[in-house]
């Protein structure tokens, strides 16, 4: 006992040395995958709706609104999108050393999330609409438990729709995350006798208005050739950075045409070799923040239907996945599953305690070690054929350094 004590001594006594440690990894996860936003991100910000209802037109029809021409600039678009970077980050700080502070092993879990390659890809992912719909997400488990049931269920209705309009691929990624809060609290809640018919009916009112509105873009169909040309005539002129046409003709794709397509590209063998090798590099603290979800579960004090609640995890989880049959960035699903194993995990924390056993924790360090080293090392596909930045981040000095002796311009417009 006295060497499980010991073994377990620093999750608890230096707790302080492990959050500011959690902060350095995380420092180096966004210095190795910090990047300006690319023409992708760029030209989708710009979408909107002058032609008519098109998808993932929400965003660029606001920003125009809002910010009139000016928003056509990239200087703009670079600013909002590292705004958003910024906004999230904060809310993932803060969510997640608030729920470490009565789950102390959680700390692990944090430092495994912020050491994954999935972190640097996300980082690197700057201005595209998943970070966008990350800090939707964030934002509502930070604040989710303070709302009652009816009131969190027209919240995640509200949400999903929003993330619809804004990208339809963000209601497959985060509106089960945000679902399985509405499930966590209903049997949380000790008020009610969950599972309970109420919570149930409004699990299914909550899905939807994502399910209304992703009919609905639907149903307007892809845009028409001349539809094209107009909206690139509108968005081209007033934009100072290159445009993308392959954005545009996507719009010009249904969501049919998008899965028979990807069906077909898995019946290739390099599809399923690229998806297997993946899942190699992001396994391991994929695997480890699902164990512990798990461990987490069966330590659960009250008395819960907890078969439920992991599979309910498990879904809200993997989720991403799924768009491995609508979407061709199968290196950017499977970094999200990780995104989201670790924000399913928030929720599970935001809603239950439990309480783990020396024996527990001592198995999460020693798991958690092996994790950490692995995804400090590892390497992952970035978006542009970038790659990782490794210390001294000699990329990111040089570029500080060409910026400071005027050199470049700052911020330095994206070629692809």
């Amino acid at each position: 006992m006295r060497i499980v004590q010991r073994l377990t001594r620093p999750i608890d006594i230096y707790g302080n040395y492990l959050k500011i440690m959690g902060l350095f990894v995380l420092s180096l996860s966004i210095l190795k995958g910090l990047r300006a936003p690319n023409l992708w991100a760029a030209n989708h910000y710009v979408l909107n709706y002058s032609e008519g209802l098109i998808r993932r037109g929400l965003f660029g029809t606001i920003g125009l609104m809002l910010f009139g021409d000016v928003f056509y600039k990239y200087r703009t678009l670079f600013v909002i999108a590292f705004g958003i970077m910024a906004l999230w980050l904060i809310y993932l700080l803060l969510q997640s050393y608030k729920v470490s502070a009565k789950n102390s092993p959680f700390q692990m879990c944090i430092l495994v999330f912020f050491a994954s390659p999935a972190m640097v890809f996300f980082v690197h992912e700057v201005g595209f609409f998943d970070q966008f719909g990350f800090l939707v997400t964030i934002g509502f488990i930070f604040h989710c438990r303070t709302l009652k049931h009816n009131l969190l269920a027209v919240i995640i209705g509200l949400s999903g729709s929003l993330l619809a309009f804004v990208h339809e691929g963000l209601v497959f990624i985060y509106l089960p995350v945000m679902l399985l809060a509405l499930v966590c609290q209903g049997y949380s809640d000790e008020t009610a006798a969950p599972p309970s018919r109420r919570y149930k009916i409004l699990l299914l009112i909550s899905c939807l208005p994502a399910i209304i509105s992703l009919i609905l873009l639907a149903g307007k169909g892809p845009i028409s050739s001349s539809q094209l040309e107009r909206l690139v005539a509108q968005i081209g002129p007033h934009i100072d950075f290159g445009i993308r046409l392959d954005i545009f003709h996507i719009l010009q794709r249904s969501g049919g045409n998008d899965l028979l397509l990807m069906l077909h590209s898995w019946t290739r063998a390099s599809s399923w070799v690229e998806l297997l090798v993946d899942l190699l590099i992001l396994s391991p603290s994929l695997t480890f923040l699902i164990y512990y979800g798990i461990i987490f579960v069966n330590s659960i004090k009250k008395k819960i239907n907890k078969p439920a609640i992991k599979i309910a995890f498990i879904i809200s989880s993997l989720s991403p996945l799924s768009l491995n049959l609508l979407g061709w960035d199968t290196h950017r699903w499977d970094a999200l599953v990780v995104v989201t194993t670790y924000s399913s995990l928030l929720v599970l924390l935001t809603y239950f305690e439990a309480q783990l056993t020396p024996e527990q924790t001592t198995r999460i360090v020693f798991l958690a070690i092996p994790v950490i080293f692995l995804g400090l090392s590892s390497e992952y596909f970035l978006c542009d054929d970038d790659h990782f930045k490794l210390y001294p981040f000699l990329d990111h000095l040089y570029y500080l350094s060409d910026v400071l002796g005027g050199r470049i311009k700052f911020p330095t417009f994206p070629t692809q």
